[in-house]
């Protein structure tokens, strides 16, 4: 693009010269370039501002000045973000990101396991504690909230011998909870493990919609894509930088766009990379195809993800010999993989729906949502009343550790012998 630049200045510096003999057909020349060399610094200029903004994705891969801007842009974003003091979350090997450790940083605070918490957790649960480990997003980690505020924090309080530990990370999906568990919650042995979703979408599946609609300033893009190979489920880490990867963006973004196939040959011409104006119809088009072309999802492939990330939590939960209680309604195809486990595994309990309830019940006027659109302090009180009922219900645990609310003492009490869960 540069040299396109000083080639047309110094053609026309040429042209200029020859127009003091009055040659109206360089003249008209010269006028075109000058209009030209116009456009495309105009052109660069917006192309500038976008980088800033972060709104450059599909300007990646087609000029290399453009990209060493945009990736330096990246770099510093990143850079400034991780090094602020007021940054909770930290890049993740094996979770694209995660909550950094020890932070305080305004409403939020962290202890030394990068769980939501003001107090540590030991790795053995007491002997007469019951422990549940909770799993989930922005809800679980209770976005503009303190950290007395979150559910999590009100269900732990409801009697004196449960232990809530809060895993949540804002954005996460059921995939990321399901590798944290993993990474972060087995080692704390916990007796019940709460996951508040129980399904697979974009935070799960890379998709170029997702992609294409992130800003690349705020470096967000720190994700895991889950897929099936083989009737196995494989992970693999991304982060902005695989961006800039061109095997990366035809795996990813242009192999979706159907509608955009029969175009590639030409807009992929030298031409509409080389020159500004070029690239910029390019952007442009490609943009179009790609929000119409990007609104499908392939239904069959993510319930198959489903089955096979859910039967996986469910191996573990045995495995460990924890129980896992989902907090949303199961529908009919998961309630036919949950029946392939014992019935002391796996438990779905629609949280919402009885939180719903009670709200009318109780005739509450007042909103349970803040400023993000999560619950408030009164709603996440609520929600840990609802989830305590429900674990009012029923023993917990196995082997020998089991336990059972007992009303008169407002306790947990665990059952002396090795008795199953019935």
């Amino acid at each position: 693009m540069l040299s396109i630049v000083i080639l047309s200045t110094l053609l026309l510096v040429t042209i200029l010269f020859f127009i003091k003999k009055r040659c109206n057909f360089l003249r008209n020349i010269a006028f075109l370039l000058t209009v030209f060399i116009t456009i495309e610094s105009a052109v660069f200029i917006y192309f500038l501002y976008l980088t800033y903004l972060g709104d450059a994705f599909f300007l990646i891969g087609n000029q290399r000045i453009l990209d060493f801007l945009i990736k330096s842009r990246l770099i510093y974003s990143v850079y400034y973000a991780q090094s602020k003091k007021g940054f909770v979350y930290r890049a993740d090997p094996d979770l694209g990101y995660t909550l950094g450790k020890d932070k305080d940083v305004g409403l939020i605070k962290t202890n030394n396991d990068g769980m939501r918490s003001d107090r540590e957790y030991s790795l053995l649960p007491g002997p007469d504690t019951l422990r549940i480990a909770v799993f989930g997003d922005s809800f679980v980690f209770g976005d503009g909230e303190n950290n007395q505020s979150t559910w999590p924090y009100f269900l732990e309080r409801q009697v004196k011998n449960i232990e809530v530990m809060n895993f949540g990370v804002s954005g996460y999906g059921l995939g990321q909870s399901y590798l944290r568990y993993l990474k972060d919650g087995i080692k704390f042995q916990p007796d019940i493990i709460m996951f508040s979703y129980l399904w697979v979408g974009e935070r799960d599946r890379l998709e170029p919609r997702e992609i294409s609609s992130r800003n690349l300033r705020m470096a967000d893009f720190y994700r895991v894509q889950f897929q099936l190979e083989e009737e196995k489920l494989v992970t693999e880490v991304v982060t902005p930088y695989d961006l800039f990867n061109e095997k990366f963006r035809a795996k990813y973004v242009y192999n979706y766009l159907p509608n955009f196939r029969g175009r590639e040959l030409f807009l992929h011409n030298q031409l509409f990379s080389a020159t500004n104006t070029g690239l910029l119809i390019k952007m442009k088009t490609i943009k179009h195809h790609a929000s119409q072309a990007l609104t499908t999802v392939d239904e069959d492939a993510q319930q198959s993800l489903l089955f096979k990330m859910l039967d996986n939590i469910l191996r573990s939960a045995v495995h460990y010999k924890s129980q896992v209680i989902f907090l949303v309604p199961a529908s009919l195809p998961v309630s036919d993989l949950f029946n392939n486990y014992d019935a002391n595994v796996v438990f779905c309990f629609d949280a919402h729906s009885m939180l719903t309830k009670e709200i009318k019940n109780r005739g509450i006027a007042s909103t349970i949502y803040n400023t993000t659109n999560h619950f408030n302090a009164s709603g996440n009180k609520l929600y840990a009343e609802v989830v305590f009922y429900f674990l009012k219900s029923r023993a917990w645990g196995s082997g020998n550790r089991v336990f059972q609310y007992d009303s008169d003492m407002n306790y947990f009490v665990r059952k002396p012998t090795q008795e199953s869960v019935k």
